[in-house]
């Protein structure tokens, strides 16, 4: 049996390994729109840049090595009940995460059809898992506000799917961020307590 002290040092581990996720993440698809600032206007998303020669190894590795942390992060957390819950969502990520660099094609209609489905039942889960842990499991001021960051993100992604206006990209960067921060964040103030 793992003493507090134990369990705490788990906490604090798996909160920076999923940060670190999220710093490799943008780190690389900064590169990317570094490389190829065009892909903002694209209205393509993040997609643009796994199919583009130039940026293409630096997408996959935004993906890979994100996957990779959060793994990571999913392995260290200890069994308690929300970060248990938090590790089954993170688990469920990662073969999505694969899906959606392994479906990246402009070339065939049905794998970009799978692409879409796929980013969308990620997309999903991580606003689920952050809208819960944002209005259940530590509900205050400041994760409402992000809610209201997230959920401007996932309109802004979907206005853009639909192209009724061509900030894919924007909307996919604000609603990711978002989660991130209500993620760090909701499991940081659980810690304390």
């Amino acid at each position: 049996m793992m003493d507090d002290a134990g369990v705490q040092q788990r906490e604090f581990a798996a909160i920076c390994l999923f940060g670190y996720a999220q710093i490799a993440f943008f780190l690389f698809l900064s590169l990317c729109v570094f490389m190829l600032p065009q892909g903002l206007r694209a209205n393509h998303g993040f997609s643009f840049y796994g199919e583009q020669p130039q940026t293409r190894l630096f997408y996959q590795l935004a993906f890979v090595t994100s996957g990779l942390f959060v793994l990571f992060s999913a392995l260290t957390m200890p069994a308690v009940a929300t970060f248990r819950a938090v590790r089954i969502v993170f688990l469920f990520m990662l073969p999505l995460f694969l899906g959606v660099v392994l479906t990246t094609s402009s070339h065939s209609p049905a794998i970009s059809l799978l692409h879409v489905r796929i980013g969308t039942v990620l997309f999903v889960l991580q606003g689920l898992l952050a809208l819960w842990l944002a209005l259940i499991v530590h509900r205050d001021w400041r994760n409402l506000a992000l809610v209201a960051i997230l959920l401007l993100g996932a309109a802004i992604t979907l206005a853009s799917l639909y192209v009724i206006i061509p900030y894919l990209i924007h909307g996919q960067v604000l609603y990711l961020l978002t989660f991130g921060v209500i993620v760090v964040y909701s499991l940081t103030r659980l810690r304390a307590r």
